[in-house]
């Protein structure tokens, strides 16, 4: 009898191996952590071995072309205004759907899970915009491309993270020319479930309902984003990252999936054709480019993502740049996130209605300088921090 230890323990829960299967002998179920994992019916199974050989974690799917790494930023301040950082996914994808494309990409559900849509609305790019620091659902999307690749005057733009990207090369065995890839550049991801158990917990806090949530907001006094805000029916709550049990563990590494941290993806040689993420320390990396701006990180991997590129980079300030400097920084570029001790039994007790409070951060009082800063624009900190003005 086929040990499928290996399978198990590598699965990053795509599906493929599920569709493929010529016996229907492998459903995806959630672990005890709220991932889902390949669960395989050892009698009906007739051990032909084809889940292992298309399992992407057996395959070698990364490009080698060389490669060009740039420093972006939309020119529109609106759409990067909605954006993690430079508003690069919003402008490739509103332009594939207003040539006729379609985009798959990551949006809340009504209950908080994440889902992958394709869709050809211009209103669902807005949906899809903005990180979303929890695995995505990407089952049922790779069969909607697939379909849809067979009309050759239609252009698909897929955009996940690494092991989704190739997740749907395995299942399509290949790279159609009007399918484009943009992978981008993932830490790691916690379980759908203690998300959700995690607004659960929130809105039992606030004795109210939370109608949506975002990760990443932006202002004229914060670069980064990194504050998740709270829309309730009538009132908005801002958090800082550092302040809250989630988010805080996340940016720790304490609750990604665990082959998240032995990703073989965590590496400059990419899987998609294009990848893109923060731009990590930019007074470095791009000196005088925009700097109080957050700005996005751009990888070409390959001759079909600078086609894509080329399309459209008018659309956008740039400056290239040298990606192994920024890989010493984008620690992601280079290895995979580290693995803490506290992981072994961070999902043990996640069902707990005292987890998340259990786990609040210590909050520090501020300082006043540190208050007197957050008043300051970037820009004008950029300035200062200068020497001059712009």
């Amino acid at each position: 009898m086929i040990n499928f230890k290996n399978l198990y323990d590598n699965c990053t829960g795509c599906g493929t191996c599920v569709y493929l299967c010529p016996t229907k002998s492998i459903t995806l179920k959630k672990n005890s952590e709220g991932f889902l994992y390949v669960h395989i019916n050892t009698n009906t199974c007739v051990e032909c071995k084809k889940c292992i050989r298309i399992c992407h974690q057996n395959l070698e799917l990364k490009n080698t072309d060389k490669q060009i790494a740039l420093a972006a930023l939309s020119k529109s301040k609106k759409l990067r205004r909605k954006s993690s950082s430079g508003g690069v996914f919003a402008e490739v994808a509103k332009h594939i759907i207003s040539n006729h494309g379609l985009v798959a990409g990551a949006v809340y559900d009504a209950d908080f899970n994440v889902i992958q849509i394709l869709t050809d609305n211009l209103d669902d790019i807005h949906r899809m915009q903005g990180s979303k620091y929890v695995q995505a659902d990407s089952y049922g999307v790779y069969e909607k491309i697939r379909q849809t690749l067979g009309e050759k005057d239609k252009n698909i733009l897929y955009v996940g993270t690494p092991c989704q990207i190739a997740g749907l090369l395995s299942f399509i065995n290949g790279r159609p020319s009007n399918l484009f890839t943009i992978d981008l550049i993932c830490h790691g991801v916690p379980s759908p479930q203690i998300f959700k158990n995690y607004i659960a917990w929130k809105e039992g806090k606030l004795h109210k309902k939370i109608h949506s949530y975002s990760f990443r907001n932006k202002s004229a006094f914060n670069r980064t984003g990194f504050i998740s805000k709270l829309y309730l029916q009538r009132k908005c709550i801002s958090i800082l990252a550092e302040e809250d049990p989630y988010y805080s563990d996340f940016l720790q590494c304490k609750n990604f999936r665990e082959c998240c941290y032995q990703c073989k993806y965590s590496d400059r040689k990419r899987v998609g054709d294009i990848s893109i993420g923060d731009l990590d320390n930019p007074d470095v990396v791009a000196p005088g480019f925009w700097g109080w701006e957050a700005l996005s990180t751009v990888i070409i991997n390959n001759s079909h993502g600078k086609e894509l590129w080329n399309q459209i980079s008018k659309q956008f300030f740039v400056k290239e740049i040298d990606l192994s400097e920024e890989a010493k920084y984008n620690r992601n570029l280079s290895k995979p996130s580290v693995r803490p001790e506290c992981r072994n039994d961070y999902y043990l007790e996640m069902d707990h209605e005292y987890f998340f409070d259990q786990r609040q951060p210590l909050l520090h009082k501020k300082s006043l300088l540190f208050k007197i800063k957050r008043m300051i624009p970037v820009k004008v900190k950029y300035c200062i921090k200068k020497g001059r003005l712009r």
